[in-house]
């Protein structure tokens, strides 16, 4: 995410989250993007994709969730709740307010209901982590 001084303002004004949750929240939603292409690809060899494929409130919460384990194994709750991110719908107020800003966007079924209750933020991270082998 390039740096936009609106984040600043937007910042200044919702208290709730960090710059890095900002930055953590657009690099998980460009994880999704990839996750949904790979997908896509998967299912036909010869997907082309007409521009970015949409990607919902609950993909990008499972994304973020998925990014988080990655980046930050075990402390990935810890991370997230100095972050700001204590559950799904902070993942959706995030991107709520990045949309505002215009930097991010949606399209007309998209909601912030969408990311409310996903998950378990807690469970899935912290008592669901597990080794990978």
């Amino acid at each position: 995410m390039e740096f936009d001084p609106s984040l600043l303002d937007l910042i200044k004004r919702d208290k709730r989250y960090t710059l890095q949750a900002y930055r953590f929240v657009n690099e998980a939603l460009y994880f999704a993007v990839k996750r949904r292409e790979q997908e896509l690809a998967a299912i036909s060899e010869q997907f082309a994709p007409a521009g970015t494929p949409h990607v919902t409130g609950q993909d990008v919460c499972y994304a973020v969730r998925d990014y988080a384990l990655d980046q930050f194994g075990f402390l990935a709750l810890t991370v997230l709740h100095e972050f700001g991110i204590k559950r799904t719908a902070d993942i959706g107020q995030i991107v709520f307010n990045l949309i505002e800003i215009k930097l991010m966007s949606k399209n007309d079924e998209d909601t912030i209901e969408d990311f409310n209750d996903v998950f378990d933020l807690a469970d899935e991270l912290d008592h669901g982590f597990r080794f990978l082998k």
